[in-house]
């Protein structure tokens, strides 16, 4: 293969590796990833393939901003502005000013100026573009701010233009077209202000979410006492906000070379069709270089491969192998039951998957499995019992139906059933070959708002990953809005690679983002073994199994797992893809279980939700370095209205008791300092037989967000308060157990 045809065949998209630095005297923009109902020529848009056959004057690429507030919106647009004009790279057009108008009054009105002022910047720079019409005071900037183009106009300080000539005159304005969204983000409500009164002041238009603004609102903020009484000025609350996006012009290669570790590039040819865009610049609009290094510049610095999401690698070696029951391996009361399942829990709890494709006619789901946005038919060949496994099923084709199936495939007397079969499960599609595209994922985050706003749903499964570029991503950005009522189980990835807690250097999102957003839990796979589980790593050269470590929250079945595939058969799959369903499923369970026993109660939280999946996991000390905390316990995660308790000499059998004298401290000395932990934030005691010391898990709170709290862990607890003594009540027997704390084995909280 040649040179030419190589290149051609590896330009699947264009983009940077996120690890390449901005280097040089430029500084960087901070560009966002967008998707915008509506969005203009997006029917025409196409990714840049093929450089050998492309229009430079087609060449787009995708900018939104990142505001939290009106006046952010206005900063970034002047921020934009600066860095295109002193690039040579800001597009503009003729307008003529037949009614007289301000450049303000006429900026706002065209549409360029958008946000809460008329920046300062955006006048200058279009003073200088109007001298017939405009003249402002010109100081020139000092040499270190010269380096920053968001800083200057044309090299000089951004002055108000003075002018005094544009009543009906010809003026040269900004000819970019942005597209209008609103977003839901977390915001601080001025000192003085209401919720209500922002809404009502700002007036944004919600009709995209399908529901009033003050309706979203009370719903993302579940913790707010009142949304009419003044902020004292540290009031946050997730609130709408307009942002805006736009498709730019790439001109020069100073400006490719500040854009590089965002974005891919798009072509849009029917703009370039339609007509010449001229560009304005201190420079005259003068371009730095020709189409043919740019096109260089961009395969040589901007590609970007995408690969394969490696959750779908799935191992179908020794699919009839006597593995145990994926029941006894999660502690599901299944195991324990004859007869019918159904009264596991009698509250149905709404469940969101978002994955490839799901057979929601499926023999095994009957009518709990609705497509919220309707699917590609296909044409399917059906087994006739519905109990046939399928050896060779597709592991592309029937992802996402193997993914449901293990939360709510099957009923009673079924031989393949889900975790939680009387889930309703609402299904949104995703392309694998979107996930990550800055253009194009931004459906995904609509789809999560019909999800948690529309049908209710309290968990939503994700068994995909993606490789995020830039800071503004449309996925996380969903999922920040719904931090306080929706928790989202992300599969770690399949790439066989350890990540450390708090390692930036972790790529696999949305599982990367457990560590730093509390409603986000991230599923590490492990092998099908009792009592010696190790990570699920794959036979077959093509993949190497689960990642793994610390920042990974809990781990779950990976190896082999049965459930259903698509045309009314079953089969067995593994990889972290079919790890993360059974997490998904036992958080429905605590959800529908905290429903149902604690009905007066305020619903729990993502963040805590997430906490007990993970304090109540079982606990193997080999795997501490695997996962942050053990593997799912679903029996332990339910039980939410006792304690569990095993002390030393009572033949390790965990006794249900209700604490009736506890201590106030539990302080542990680690590695010769000592470590207070108040009783009131314990969750699990642990012992680790490695180390003959204890694995302590205990809740951080922020005062303002309780809701919110962060789970904590120590794997070598020496314990410095072994005397201290503490009182039971068991609850079968009503027996009174006395004890020290140096007498715990294992201790489990109540919810």
């Amino acid at each position: 293969m040649d040179e030419k045809s190589r290149r051609a065949e590896s330009l699947v998209r264009i983009g940077v590796d996120r690890s390449i630095a901005y280097a040089g005297c430029f500084a960087a923009l901070a560009l966002a990833a967008l998707f915008a109902p509506g969005f203009a020529s997006a029917q025409s848009l196409e990714r840049f393939d093929d450089p050998e056959s492309i229009d430079y004057r087609a060449l787009r690429l995708p900018w939104s901003s990142t505001n939290r507030n009106p006046d952010g919106l206005s900063r970034e647009l002047e921020e934009l502005y600066l860095l295109l004009y002193n690039n040579d790279s800001l597009p503009i057009r003729e307008y003529v000013n037949a009614d007289g108008r301000t450049m303000s009054d006429l900026a706002y009105e065209l549409g360029f100026v958008r946000g809460g002022y008329f920046p300062v910047g955006v006048d200058a720079l279009l003073c200088d573009l109007n001298r017939d019409v405009c003249n402002r005071p010109l100081k020139s900037v000092d040499d270190e701010t010269l380096w920053y183009p968001k800083k200057h106009v044309g090299g000089t300080y951004a002055t108000e233009g003075n002018w005094t000539g544009s009543a009906r005159a010809t003026v040269r304005v900004v000819d970019l077209e942005l597209e209008e969204e609103i977003k839901f983000v977390e915001r601080n409500v001025p000192e003085g202000r209401s919720i209500i009164e922002l809404l009502r002041e700002e007036a944004p238009d919600c009709s995209a979410y399908r529901a009033e603004c003050i309706e979203i609102v009370r719903k993302l903020n579940p913790y707010t006492e009142s949304f009419d009484e003044p902020s004292d000025g540290h009031m946050t609350a997730v609130l709408p906000v307009l942002r805006v996006s736009v498709m730019l012009p790439i001109r020069t290669e100073s400006l490719a070379w500040q854009l590089q570790g965002n974005y891919s590039l798009y072509v849009d040819q029917e703009e370039a069709a339609s007509r010449e865009l001229v560009f304005a610049g201190p420079q005259n609009g003068r371009a730095d270089m020709a189409f043919e290094e740019i096109q260089e510049h961009v395969d040589q610095n901007l590609f970007k491969k995408r690969p394969m999401p490696p959750t779908l690698n799935s191992n179908f070696d020794n699919v009839l192998a006597d593995t145990l029951s994926l029941y006894e391996l999660t502690a599901h009361p299944f195991r324990n039951r004859e007869g019918s399942v159904a009264d596991l829990v009698g509250e149905s709890v709404a469940v969101g998957v978002i994955d490839f494709w799901v057979d929601e006619e499926h023999c095994h789901f009957g009518d709990k499995v609705e497509a919220i946005n309707g699917l590609a038919p296909r044409q399917l060949s059906r087994s006739a019992d519905c109990y046939e496994i399928d050896s060779a099923a597709s592991e592309l084709d029937s992802h996402g139906t193997h993914v449901v199936g293990t939360i709510t495939g099957g009923d009673d007397g079924d031989q393949v059933i889900g975790l939680y079969p009387q889930a309703e499960v609402f299904f949104a599609q995703v392309d694998p070959e979107k996930l990550g595209d800055p253009l194009e994922s931004g459906p995904i985050e609509r789809d999560i708002f019909i999800l948690s706003q529309i049908k209710d749903v309290s968990v939503v499964n994700m068994s995909w990953e993606y490789i995020r570029i830039g800071d503004n991503d449309p996925v996380l950005q969903a999922i920040d809005a719904w931090v306080s009522n929706t928790l989202f189980v992300a599969a770690a990835g399949n790439s066989g690679r350890p990540m450390a807690r708090g390692n930036s250097g972790c790529i696999w999102d949305p599982a990367c983002q457990s560590s730093r957003r509390p409603n986000v839990i991230s599923v590490v796979g492990l092998t099908a073994s009792g009592h010696a589980p190790e990570v699920y790593k794959k036979d077959s050269p093509d993949g190497d199994g689960s990642n793994y470590g610390t920042a990974f929250d809990i781990a779950a079945i990976g190896q082999n797992v049965l459930s259903v595939v698509n045309g009314d058969k079953a089969g067995r799959m593994s990889g972290t893809s079919m790890a993360a369903p059974q997490v998904t499923a036992a958080a429905a369970l605590v959800a529908a279980n905290f429903k149902e026993t604690r009905p007066a109660a305020r619903s729990p939280s993502p963040a805590q939700i997430k906490n007990r999946l993970m304090y109540t996991s079982d606990i193997f000390p080999n795997l501490l370095g695997s996962v942050y905390s053990g593997r799912l316990n679903i029996e332990r995660a339910i039980s939410i209205n006792e304690a569990r308790v095993v002390l030393d000499g009572a033949s390790n059998t965990p006794v249900r008791v209700k604490i009736v004298d506890e201590p106030e401290m539990l302080i542990c000395r680690v590695s010769g300092a000592d470590t207070n932990i108040p009783w009131r934030n314990v969750r699990r005691i642990a012992t680790n037989e490695l180390s003959n010391s204890l694995v302590v898990f205990y809740e951080e709170y922020a005062p303002s967000q309780p809701q919110n709290a962060k789970l904590n862990r120590i794997t070598d607890c020496e314990l410095r308060t072994q005397s201290t003594p503490i009182s039971f009540m068991g609850i079968d027997d009503g027996q009174d157990i006395r004890a020290q704390l140096k007498d715990i084995l294992d201790l489990t909280m109540r919810f």
